[in-house]
């Protein structure tokens, strides 16, 4: 799949709108702080750091480069995720492998960068019709494109 970053940076872009946010879960012995970062066009949460309570409060009064772990996740960032739903039909049958049936038939509508959610086709909330040999299932499909200049990174 192809992606917008090209030697570790995107290509013409030197900042990015985003979204921040830092939290405390809580539970499961969770005792350190999150830090998650979204990339505004494509709607991506590309990074999640975590740091425990006490580093974090040295990095909040002035001592920076406290260990943390990361996750990062280039990939899109920096495009803009358009969305679409389509009928996709799938066979009344006793498959024993609905999976593989419902990955063939959403992958019927793959193109054009067009990735479908296959669980749709395995939730009977998605139904949009049955009939009398297969039923219409409503999946959502989504891809990303480069972004429109202003439009889709506004200030």
């Amino acid at each position: 799949m192809r992606t917008a970053w090209e030697d570790g940076r995107i290509e013409g872009v030197t900042m990015l709108k985003g979204k921040i946010t830092i939290s405390r879960p809580s539970g499961s012995g969770a005792n350190y702080i999150q830090i998650e970062i979204k990339d505004y066009a494509s709607g991506i949460s590309f990074l999640q750091a975590r740091i425990g309570y006490a580093d974090f409060a040295q990095t909040l009064t002035g001592l920076g480069y406290m260990p943390c772990k990361f996750e990062l996740t280039a990939d899109n960032v920096g495009l803009v995720a358009e969305r679409k739903k389509e009928a996709v039909l799938m066979k009344n049958s006793n498959v024993t492998n609905r999976l593989a049936e419902a990955r063939y038939e959403i992958g019927q509508y793959e193109v054009d960068g067009w990735r479908g959610r296959v669980k749709d086709a395995l939730n009977s909330y998605n139904i949009i019709k049955r009939y009398e040999h297969y039923t219409s299932y409503s999946v959502s499909f989504i891809r990303y494109v480069e972004a429109d200049s202003e439009t889709d990174n506004p200030d």
